[in-house]
C-alpha cells in the first residue's frame, strides 16, 4: 500500500528454470594431503626456513666448518689430493693456498645455494651442473663427481 492508501500492483516475477545436474548434497570433498608440500628438492617450507636459519648460526665459523669438512674428505679419499698438486706432477708439493681456497669456496657455494638456490631450481640445477662440469674440467674421478651430485 501507498501513503495514500491505494495499493500498488507489481509485475509478477518470472521464474527461471533451473535444472540441477549434480546433487548439491554430500559436496566432494577436496583431496588432502597430510603433512608439509614438498618441493621439487624435497624440502618442505619449515624445512627450508630452519635450514636457512641453522646455516646463519654456523656463519661465524664457515671457515673453519669448511676446512674441516674438506679435509676429512681428502683424509677419507686419499688419491683425490694428488688433484692439488702443482702442475699435476706428483713430485710436486701439495698446493695448500688452492686447498685453503677450495674449502672457503665450498662454504661459500653451499651458502648461497641455502640461501638463493631452495627457491629458485632452475638455478639450482644450474650451479649443481656447474660445480659438476668444474670438477670434470679439474680432472676430478667420476666417483668423486657423483658424491657432488648428492
Amino acid at each position: 500500500m501507498s501513503q495514500n492508501g491505494s495499493v500498488i500492483e507489481t509485475e509478477p516475477k518470472t521464474r527461471e528454470k533451473i535444472e540441477y545436474s549434480a546433487p548439491i548434497f554430500p559436496k566432494v570433498l577436496p583431496v588432502v594431503i597430510p603433512g608439509g608440500q614438498y618441493d621439487e628438492l624435497g624440502f618442505s617450507l619449515t624445512e627450508k626456513v630452519a635450514l636457512r636459519q641453522a646455516f646463519d648460526l654456523i656463519k661465524p665459523f664457515r671457515r673453519k666448518m669448511g676446512k674441516d669438512i674438506f679435509y676429512t674428505y681428502l683424509v677419507q679419499h686419499e688419491d683425490v689430493i694428488d688433484i692439488f698438486r702443482k702442475n699435476g706432477d706428483l713430485d710436486e708439493k701439495i698446493n695448500l693456498t688452492a686447498l685453503h681456497k677450495h674449502a672457503q669456496t665450498m662454504m661459500r657455494t653451499i651458502h648461497f645455494v641455502v640461501n638463493k638456490g631452495l627457491d629458485d631450481m632452475p638455478s639450482f640445477h644450474m650451479m649443481a651442473h656447474d660445480i659438476v662440469n668444474i670438477h670434470v674440467d679439474h680432472w676430478v674421478p667420476k666417483a668423486h663427481v657423483q658424491v657432488c651430485q648428492k
